[in-house]
Order: structure tokens, then sequence, then C-alpha cells
């Protein structure tokens, strides 16, 4: 329910009612003689005139932006109502407007449904933080983004490099492939040790490039085993990925804007690899039809 006027300046307050109630047999909605009333699915029997500009003030301050208004045919018992100048809020098709902050020390990153959302909460905060707004986010604690209506590309390539410059292997040779096809690791595998510190800074560092990277989530997770007492060949097997990591340094992860809702996911299970105990490494990733929003490999905790 909303009072509004179609006028870019002019702005009334929102006042909205929401129920879950399913309505049985012999029960009665009651109208709440509102001036205008709100919707946020345009599926329904309503004729929308999309050339209507306008916005509303809910009760916490906040802006909706109305992006329609349009004519809602209601059938009854009886007979087909119509009810006149309902407006269409497409970012508020629960009823709740959502904000989502996220804090790293002293940044934040801020994101919300529509532009007044989020231009009235940085001006809040403002009053009360000394702020400086950087924009649309395009790095973040060394992730990159690009974003456009159609989708938004998230990669590290920029920290990848800066890695490859700190372990000395900008000049490496680059492979296909992360791990050696076939290769097993064990602890005690009699090879020369390889200094502790530099190994477990380098297993680290790859870790983290699997935020955008889940290509090599197995393979980093495997090799994060031995950081106790590394020894030569888990050392030469961990540069081996970071030249893998030169061949793909541009991969990334697209989310796409897509109407698919459909939840698809993958499994696997290397079947008692580790040498060591005899435990399987298990892995999944889901998906809604774009990039991959959600992975894993962790050693399972007891022998099948």
């Amino acid at each position: 329910m909303a009072v509004a006027k179609h006028t870019e300046a002019a702005n009334e307050h929102l006042f909205m009612a929401k129920t879950t109630v399913v309505p049985k047999k012999n029960v009665w909605l009651v109208d709440s003689g509102c001036s205008n009333h709100m919707i946020g699915d345009d599926q329904i029997s309503i004729t929308l005139d999309r050339n209507f500009k306008a916005r509303v003030e809910i009760g916490n301050g906040l802006y909706l932006k109305i992006i329609g208004s349009g004519t809602l045919t209601v059938e009854t018992l009886t007979s087909t109502k119509f009810i006149s100048e309902v407006y269409y809020v497409h970012e508020n098709t629960n009823g709740f407007v959502t904000l989502i902050v996220s804090f790293n020390v002293d940044d934040l990153l801020v994101m919300g449904p529509n532009s007044y959302v989020l231009n009235d909460f940085k001006m809040q905060m403002k009053l009360e933080f000394n702020m400086i707004d950087l924009g649309e986010m395009s790095y973040f604690l060394g992730m990159e983004f690009i974003q456009s209506p159609k989708y938004i590309y998230i990669h590290q390539s920029k920290y990848a490099k800066e890695l490859l410059k700190m372990f000395n292997m900008e000049a490496c040779k680059m492979v296909d492939t992360s791990l050696v096809s076939g290769d097993k690791f064990c602890k005690n595998d009699q090879a020369l040790a390889t200094i502790s510190s530099i190994y477990r800074s380098l297993i680290g560092s790859l870790l983290y490039l699997t935020a955008s990277m889940p290509d090599i989530m197995y393979s980093a997770c495997v090799l994060s085993r031995y950081m106790q007492a590394p020894s030569k060949i888990h050392s030469f097997a961990a540069k081996r990925l970071f030249r893998y990591i030169k061949c793909t340094i541009r991969y990334g992860l697209k989310f796409s804007k897509n109407e698919s809702k459909e939840l698809v996911g993958y499994c696997n299970i290397d079947w008692a690899r580790c040498l060591d105990d005899s435990k399987s490494t298990s892995g999944f990733c889901f998906s809604f039809g774009s990039a991959i929003f959600s992975w894993n490999s962790m050693k399972q905790k007891a022998v099948a």
C-alpha cells in the first residue's frame, strides 16, 4: 500500500501491511482504504503503465522506486473487481528492503536493491563517521571485480602476478594441469627436507587464490597437509601449481544474469588416495546455472 505523486521531487510516506495467512472460505479481507495499493509481482492480472515514475518513502526513511502504475483485476465469487492506480515496486517483492554490509577493519562493502537505498545509507554513515565513497567496487582484498548489467566477473589476476614475483616464478614455464596425473604424496617420502616457513607461506598464498579459482582447490588442499614437515617433493609440486596459475592467470568466476533458479550440484571422491592413513578426499560444487558459488575439497575424517 502506498501514497505517492507523479513528480520526481514529491515524496509521501509509505505504510505497508502484509499477511502470510492463506484466505479460506468465509474469511473476509478488509481493505485498509489506502490511496494507492502496491504490488511486487508484474505477472499477476494487472495492466502496467511503465512510463509512470515516482518514489515513496518507507517508515525507516529509505526510498523505494516506483517503476509502473496500473489497474489490478480481482476475481471474486460473484463478479470481477478492478483496483486502479496500483503501484509496481519491483525491488520490494517481499515487503522488505535488504541491505548487506560487509566489514573488514575500516573498509565497507555495501550491497542493496537500488541506488536510493544505497545512497541513503551512505549519507547516514557520513553523518556519523569520516568516510570516503570510492564508488562502484572494482578491487577489494586482492580480488578484482568487473561489473556490467549482464554479469559480474571476479578474478585475482593482480594478486596472482604478485605471488609469481614474490616466489621468483615470473619466468617459469606454463603447464596445463595443476598436478601430475597419478601423483601421490606422503609425509615420509625419504626426500630432502625444504624450508618449512617458505613452504607454509607459499601454500597459504595458494589457498587464498582458491577464492576465485576453484580449479586449484583440490591441489592446494592436498599440499597443505604437509606444511609441518615439507619435503622437496612437496615443494616441487607446489611450484608446479604456480606454473599452472601462470597459465590460467586470467581465469575467474563469471556470474551471469539469468532467470534460472535450478540448483545444480556435483560431487566426487578420490577413494583412499592418501598414503598416510588411507582416507579419501571428497569435494563438491554448486551453481544456479552460471558460475559456481560454493565449492570445497576436504579429507574425510574416517576411513571408508
